[in-house]
C-alpha cells in the first residue's frame, strides 16, 4: 500500500463491533479517522438517524465525554448503538443518556447502548 492512502477499516471491529470506520494509514503506522462508509442508519421503521447527531447529544453531558454510535442489525432490522466512555461513577451513565435523549426526538433516542469506550487519542500532554 502506498503511503498515505485512504483505507477502510472494514468494517473496523472493536471486540467485533462493526464500526464502517475509514481511516488513513501513516507512516508510523498510526490510522487518522477520515469518517464513515455510511453516516446514516435507516431503521427497519424507515427512520433515518445519523450517528452524528446523538454524538453530540451524548457528549454535551459532562459525564459522558466520547460516544461512537453504529448500526447493530436487531431481530426487527438496524438500530442505533452506543459506546459510551464515562466520566466518573459509571452509575450516572444512565441518567446521562436519558438527559441526552430530551434533546433527541422521539425516533432518535438512544435505546441501546453501553458504556465502556476508552479514550484512544486523549488531548496534547502537558510538558514538564
Amino acid at each position: 500500500m502506498r503511503r498515505g492512502a485512504a483505507v477502510s477499516c472494514g468494517p473496523a471491529r472493536v471486540s467485533g463491533l462493526a464500526t464502517g470506520d475509514i481511516a488513513e494509514k501513516r507512516a508510523t503506522g498510526e490510522l487518522k479517522f477520515l469518517g464513515r462508509k455510511s453516516e446514516v442508519i435507516v431503521t427497519a421503521a424507515g427512520m433515518n438517524i445519523h450517528p452524528e447527531d446523538l454524538e453530540e447529544a451524548i457528549e454535551q453531558e459532562r459525564e459522558l465525554p466520547g460516544c461512537a454510535v453504529v448500526p447493530v442489525e436487531t431481530a426487527s432490522g438496524p438500530e442505533a448503538y452506543a459506546v459510551i466512555a464515562v466520566r466518573g461513577a459509571a452509575s450516572r451513565a444512565a441518567a446521562a443518556v436519558a438527559h441526552a435523549n430530551e434533546r433527541l426526538a422521539e425516533f432518535q433516542r438512544v435505546r441501546r447502548w453501553r458504556y465502556g469506550l476508552s479514550r484512544i487519542c486523549p488531548g496534547p500532554r502537558q510538558a514538564k
